[in-house]
């Protein structure tokens, strides 16, 4: 007779069985959990995936952080940038946006030498608050 007939693939609980409400209840991922897995684009569907089932049309600025982090791990500047440019043309922005977005610039500028990003990149080095980021730019 073969194994998987012979006993179980999942161990029951040592109190019995389990109740209905424990089987259906699945653990929902977070986008911490797909960073500490490392899985950049796992986090960016999620982040996709949230906003899409949200109701109202509205971005929050956490979720696009972490979605323009994503980016610059998966080495899309551009995209990144893109997404802290929108962030910082908010007027409650917050100063240290300034300092990523100049980390974005910094890093495609370094990869794809692109010369006539150095303005820009200075412009928003200024603009931006004393933080060590800025001091090792």
């Amino acid at each position: 007779m073969l194994l998987s007939r012979e006993r179980a693939a999942i161990p029951h609980s040592p109190s019995g069985s389990q109740s209905q409400g424990d089987k259906n209840e699945l653990e929902k991922p977070t986008v911490e959990s797909f960073f500490a897995m490392r899985d950049y684009s796992g986090a960016l569907t999620l982040l996709d995936f949230e906003a899409r089932i949200r109701s109202s049309g509205e971005e929050k600025p956490e979720e696009q952080k972490w979605a323009a982090l994503a980016h610059i791990r998966l080495m899309n500047y551009r995209e990144a940038m893109q997404i802290y440019e929108k962030l910082t043309e908010k007027p409650d922005a917050d100063p240290s946006l300034y300092c990523y977005l100049g980390i974005g610039f910094t890093h495609f500028r370094l990869n794809l030498f692109y010369i006539h990003l150095v303005n820009p990149l200075q412009l928003h080095v200024t603009s931006s608050s004393e933080c060590t980021v800025k001091q090792k730019m």
